[in-house]
């Protein structure tokens, strides 16, 4: 999980150094915003992987494959993302990582 935040914390100070935009770096159809990237990392990789009715949202009958992060990747400010620590991961329901 921390390469994923480490790529996603990349992305989003890209976007903030180009002024909220990656206009600089690339073109306007290109840019992704922060929900979006994480659409990318959730939703996205369940359909990449034909899995989509099994996992990628939180919801009744889906596989419960999720992490409890120590901030709102979505509320603070971009250059933060960077020092997000996992607190919890759960894998189909039960607990795969939890910090000592």
């Amino acid at each position: 999980m921390r390469n994923r935040i480490h790529t996603t914390a990349v992305a989003i100070i890209l976007l903030a150094a180009a002024g909220g935009t990656l206009a600089q770096t690339a073109t306007q159809k290109q840019k992704l915003t922060i929900e979006q990237a994480i659409a990318a990392y959730t939703i996205g990789s369940a359909f990449a992987e034909f899995a989509e009715n099994d996992k990628g949202t939180l919801a009744a009958g889906m596989l419960a494959d999720f992490v409890v992060l120590d901030r709102d990747l979505i509320a603070v400010p971009p250059a933060e993302i960077l020092g997000t620590k996992v607190l919890l991961t759960v894998v189909g329901g039960k607990t795969a990582y939890e910090p000592k």
